[in-house]
């Protein structure tokens, strides 16, 4: 099937996703703007760090719009500009989408385990089953 470039989105946030968070104050717009000022950057400058317009950007900083995707901004020169690391601002940009992108490997196996589990996390998952992911992430780890 050569090279799957294909994204996943694990759970589609809604139309009213804002609503949907617990803490409103830790917004991933919210810490864009505050890591900006700390940064002492312009949204321009933020903006054309990362590829994206002004007006874009501020409508993600004022939480108008929801996070940038993996697939549509690179997070490396994001956390450059900002000072922070890559992997913080990813998670959080998950969490307030309530969503999780993955890119699929190349092995057909692989993709497919990658989508089952995407459906498992989207269904909701066991108290059990958590635990036993979590032990295979902490031995894949350990042996990383």
């Amino acid at each position: 099937m050569g090279y799957i470039s294909q994204w996943l989105r694990a759970i589609a946030p809604g139309p009213n996703w804002r609503q949907s968070l617990p803490d409103k104050t830790k917004t991933f717009g919210g810490e864009l703007r505050r890591l900006r000022v700390r940064a002492k950057k312009s949204m321009g400058e933020v903006a054309r760090a990362i590829g994206k317009s002004v007006v874009y950007y501020s409508h993600v900083e004022g939480d108008v719009k929801p996070p940038f995707s993996p697939a549509s901004v690179n997070y490396e020169a994001l956390s450059n500009v900002l000072g922070v690391p890559s992997d913080d601002l990813i998670v959080l940009a998950a969490r307030t989408r309530r969503s999780v992108e993955l890119r699929l490997p190349e092995s057909t196996e692989a993709s497919e385990i990658g989508l089952a589990l995407a459906r498992m996390f989207s269904d909701g998952l066991t108290a059990e089953q958590i635990r036993e992911l979590r032990t295979v992430v902490q031995r894949r780890n350990n042996n990383a």
